[in-house]
């Protein structure tokens, strides 16, 4: 059965598949920390038409390495797309919204609306009313850790995430997921 936190674990493969697929085309890539590959744009890294062509090919493969076999590919590829936002549909869905899925799976019910959508302008002070001690808050930061999903975010992200679950931060949970999702 799937669980909120499954979308953005899936963003993740996703992630880690273009950027080992880019990595067979260009030598240079594991070079680039996370964020920075993620913000690079398709061109500045595959820089000819068949570059892009071996990394359409190399993508596939790891797609299907990676379980994400009803992944598609979309043809053309725009090559004036970051890697971060070439994931979002039609490939995959967007980093917010599968940020917001998973921080939904630490939320109280007091967070979510009768349709079990997470209630964006609820106060984190709601959802995590310890701040950064809140039960909630520690296994929402164990699980970005454990995903390395802190590696694709710009840096400080999680610095300011912790400063907006911290009283008397008046951030909403629309404000959390935005830092969660900036890479």
């Amino acid at each position: 059965m799937a669980v909120l936190t499954d979308t953005l674990t899936t963003w993740m493969l996703g992630f880690k598949a273009l950027n080992i697929a880019c990595a067979q085309v260009n030598a240079n890539i594991p070079n680039l920390s996370w964020n920075a590959f993620a913000n690079s744009t398709i061109a500045s890294e595959l820089p000819n038409p068949g570059n892009v062509v071996n990394f359409r090919k190399y993508l596939k493969v790891q797609f299907a390495n990676a379980g994400l076999t009803d992944w598609k590919i979309p043809q053309p590829i725009d090559t004036t797309r970051t890697f971060v936002t070439f994931m979002a549909l039609p490939l995959w869905h967007t980093l917010f919204y599968s940020a917001m899925l998973y921080v939904q799976a630490f939320c109280p019910p007091a967070c979510i609306d009768a349709n079990t959508n997470l209630i964006l302008p609820t106060p984190l002070s709601t959802a995590f009313p310890l701040g950064v001690a809140d039960p909630g808050w520690t296994k929402l930061r164990a699980g970005i850790a454990k995903l390395k999903l802190d590696q694709v975010l710009a840096a400080g992200a999680l610095a300011t995430a912790a400063q907006q679950v911290t009283p008397p931060s008046r951030a909403s949970l629309s404000d959390l997921i935005t830092t969660l999702s900036t890479t």
